[in-house]
């Protein structure tokens, strides 16, 4: 985005969303990868979303009814205890997404803000980037 929390001279209309976990050091070798699939289930089960265009409130929900776009599909450990986490395809269609029943209407210059909150005690094993991905089409405004 150019702008934080605006959209100059463009109009989108958003169909859905995505949230993605995203751990800061994913490395196998680290003895906090097992740890991965556990902090992603704290971070979904102890927080919910607001969605806001200007003033008004649009959407509030848990943050475990919303899908990620690759989520992690499985965890496993080798015999030389080397831990492997497996996602799904890159891409994949269908994309995963909470669909709004109805779609949303973003205007030029109209401000938004999307604001994940948590009760304050999810502790987690490492540090992570959450995504935030707006399913949406441009169209020219009118």
């Amino acid at each position: 985005m150019d702008n934080g929390g605006v959209v100059p001279t463009k109009r989108y209309t958003f169909i859905g969303m995505a949230i993605n976990y995203i751990p800061v050091q994913q490395a196998f070798a680290n003895a906090l990868t097992p740890g991965i699939c556990d902090d992603i289930l704290r971070l979904k089960n102890g927080g919910y979303l607001e969605f806001r265009i200007v003033d008004k409130p649009l959407l509030y929900l848990p943050l475990n009814q919303v899908p990620e776009s690759q989520p992690i599909a499985a965890v496993s450990t080798t015999a030389n205890n080397a831990t492997i986490i497996g996602t799904g395809v890159i891409a994949a269609i269908p994309f995963p997404m909470y669909k709004f029943a109805i779609p949303i209407t973003l205007n030029p210059y109209e401000n938004f803000s999307f604001t994940l909150k948590f009760d304050g005690t999810q502790t987690t094993t490492q540090d992570y980037d959450i995504q935030v991905v707006l399913h949406a089409f441009m169209r020219r405004p009118s």
